[in-house]
């Protein structure tokens, strides 16, 4: 992050509560004037990638710099999120193999570069790590010479003498894996006693009363364990996003959520009657979570986004589809960006020639073209992640000590560098046991340690975070990818998972001229003695080449985790 001027008045660190700079998910509207007002009364601003005066806003501007671009000495530019996903900041752990060539995510190209908070990377492919794409079929051949002979009078097919790597082409318009859009929001302001809020442009929001600071109602945070209600205070202000129903009605106790998200992830209508009887909480069980594209989507940032489908086909009413929040997509897999993949063949005859006509005998004939399709693939598309429950905010707090309802061991989103009292990088440091015994409590050796002396942190650099799945329930009628096994669902909380790449919904293809008709096995031999081409058989022929890693469109951000309450 580039150095900032720190305003003697400014404010970042909140204690135990969120940090100004934090980034979440939000399942409500941020399109009208209104809404945006509403949330900037509350201290939030939309991840649009706005422009911001810096005597404005100068906690946000203490917090972030112009990590995300600025259009002049006075300014900077909020995080532009639409359309893509979250990824920890790699700092040299070396799970980014291209962290060294990110760009700027402001306007222009400006902001933070290379391995930094703020930086972009669009979406790269890389082999699958168990069962390589390949093409099966007659393409490779023995005794590679031709006919060296004889007085015939047809046409020899001729063989290419060396390795030629043929092109694979096709694929879907980018790699992804399987998400759920939300808008996101950043924390602008510092926790400030119940007050009326004003506007970015410094009007009056409504005159409603609202705790500045606090996380809304309708967004996310992320934990790695599976909270005990009972006795959690997640219980207090949060619910698990795994697809539940509630009830709709004014004055029961999800109404104020159902007034921020509405049915944008399923509902049920009352008999005879339009009126919404019940509502569903989003269902993010092995879901990542991707930026509500808006109007700067273009082919690099979800260009896939009008054809988005609705979370809950299973539902009466199915929820957003198409470029809204709550929007399903599976996983996708595109060409690679930089070493694509090609499939090496030795000795094929890609010089067109009729036929090889050897008296009684038939050579090989050629195809004017043909193409093969790639075969093989992991089970799905994913980049490297962390496995961890979501939560949505159901209701605020009211009169609260910030920072309660978030009990130790969540995992947040944030774009400052700013060390934190109460916060720690998600970095796979080394804890001291009795030091830090709450969240020892609740995250135990999942990551590593000793457990007498030491307990691991979550290791989130270069990683993406991916939902849980889940125990006991239905599954979804969306593809959901591999999540992990939910068999085992306790246990699950906190394991990582290896990138992947899986054969795309639009198949990769080859294509070779020349090609010999598959109904001729072999050719004759000359009487001279002199060979000719032969086909000697179906062949499996691996493809080679891709990205360092597979990964889709990401701005690097930096995962923290709540160590003490």
């Amino acid at each position: 992050m580039e150095p900032t001027s720190r305003l003697p008045d400014a404010q970042i660190d909140m204690g135990p509560d969120v940090p100004v700079g934090t980034i979440v998910a939000y399942f409500g509207s941020v399109e009208s004037d209104a809404e945006k007002a509403d949330l900037e009364a509350k201290g939030w601003l939309s991840c649009d990638g706005d422009t911001c005066a810096r005597d404005a806003w100068p906690d946000l501007f203490a917090a972030i710099g112009t990590a995300f671009g600025n259009r002049s000495d006075d300014d900077f530019c909020l995080p532009d999120l639409r359309g893509v996903f979250l990824r920890g900041q790699d700092a040299d752990a070396g799970r980014d193999p291209d962290a060294a060539v990110r760009i700027g995510s402001g306007p222009g190209g400006a902001g933070a570069a290379g391995d930094a908070i703020g930086s972009l990377q669009t979406y790269a492919t890389a082999l699958p790590r168990d069962n390589g794409f390949k093409v099966s079929d007659r393409l490779a051949f023995g005794r590679n010479t031709t006919h060296g002979g004889g007085g015939d009078s047809g046409v020899r097919i001729r063989y290419h003498g060396n390795v030629t790597d043929v092109a694979v082409t096709g694929g879907d318009t980018e790699s992804r894996p399987v998400n759920i859009t939300a808008h996101h929001l950043i924390k602008a302001k510092p926790n400030t006693s119940v007050r009326t809020g004003e506007t970015r442009e410094g009007g009056a929001a409504s005159g409603k009363q609202y705790p500045v600071g606090q996380i809304p109602v309708g967004a996310v945070i992320s934990a790695p364990f599976l909270p005990a209600f009972d006795d959690n205070v997640l219980s207090n202000a949060w619910r698990i996003c795994n697809g539940a129903t509630y009830v709709a009605r004014q004055g029961a106790t999800f109404f104020e959520l159902f007034r921020v998200i509405g049915t944008g992830s399923g509902g049920a209508r009352e008999l005879d009657s339009d009126a919404t009887k019940e509502f569903d909480v989003p269902d993010l069980a092995g879901m990542y979570l991707r930026g509500v594209p808006g109007e700067r989507a273009g082919v690099e940032f979800d260009p896939d986004r009008d054809t988005r489908l609705s979370p809950r086909p299973d539902r009466e009413i199915k929820g957003n589809s198409g470029n809204t929040a709550a929007s399903y997509e599976t996983w996708a897999t595109g060409l690679p960006r930089s070493s694509s993949f090609v499939i090496p063949l030795k000795s094929f005859p890609f010089n067109a020639s009729p036929n090889y006509d050897a008296g009684s005998a038939t050579a090989a004939r050629y195809r004017t073209g043909s193409s093969f399709s790639l075969a093989g693939g992991d089970a799905e598309t994913r980049p490297a992640s962390l496995a961890v429950n979501w939560h949505i905010r159901f209701q605020p707090t009211g009169g609260q000590t910030p920072g309660a309802e978030l009990p130790v061991g969540v995992i947040l989103a944030t774009a400052t560098d700013i060390e934190l009292e109460n916060w720690k990088t998600c970095d796979g440091a080394d804890l001291d046991v009795r030091e830090y015994a709450s969240l020892f409590a609740v995250l135990g050796t999942r990551f590593g340690g000793d457990g007498d002396t030491t307990f691991k942190l979550p290791d989130m650099r270069g990683r993406f975070l991916r939902g849980a799945g889940r125990r006991g329930e239905e599954a979804s009628p969306l593809d959901r990818g591999d999540p992990p096994a939910v068999e085992a669902f306790d246990e699950q909380m906190g394991l990582y998972q290896d990138h992947g790449a899986a054969s795309p919904k639009t198949p990769f293809t080859i294509y070779l001229p020349g090609y010999p008709d598959t109904s001729k096995d072999n050719v004759a031999s000359w009487p001279s003695g002199s060979d000719v081409l032969k086909i000697t058989g179906d062949k499996t022929i691996a493809a080679q080449g891709g990205d360092a890693e597979t990964r889709p469109i990401n701005v690097s951000v930096r995962f923290i985790i709540k160590t003490r309450s």
